[in-house]
């Protein structure tokens, strides 16, 4: 690992976290889905807007989600098409409160 991450950052929207870069990384969805890629992981997921995510191939996907968060704001990218299930909890620093 590179020491480059995303850390949790306040948002207008109770019990979710928004992301933000850090040590001067792009700013994009597609340089963060890249880095995963890059590090090996089997997807992504997500609390976020939903006129925003599905353009960069996230959807909602039943019975995969985390308790207490409306299905239409938690998303789901599978790198390689394995659609996942069960509960997420996120760490703390997230701040959701799961």
């Amino acid at each position: 690992m590179t020491g480059r991450s995303v850390a949790p950052a306040k948002s207008d929207y109770p019990g979710a976290a928004a992301q933000r870069p850090l040590r001067g990384e792009p700013r994009t969805a597609e340089a963060g889905l890249a880095r995963l890629r890059e590090m090996g992981a089997a997807g992504c997921c997500l609390v976020g807007h939903p006129d925003y995510y599905p353009r960069f191939g996230f959807r909602n996907t039943p019975g995969f989600g985390v308790e207490g968060v409306p299905a239409e704001v938690f998303f789901a990218l599978p790198f390689a098409g394995h659609l996942p299930q069960g509960q997420v909890t996120f760490r703390e620093a997230f701040g959701t409160g799961h």
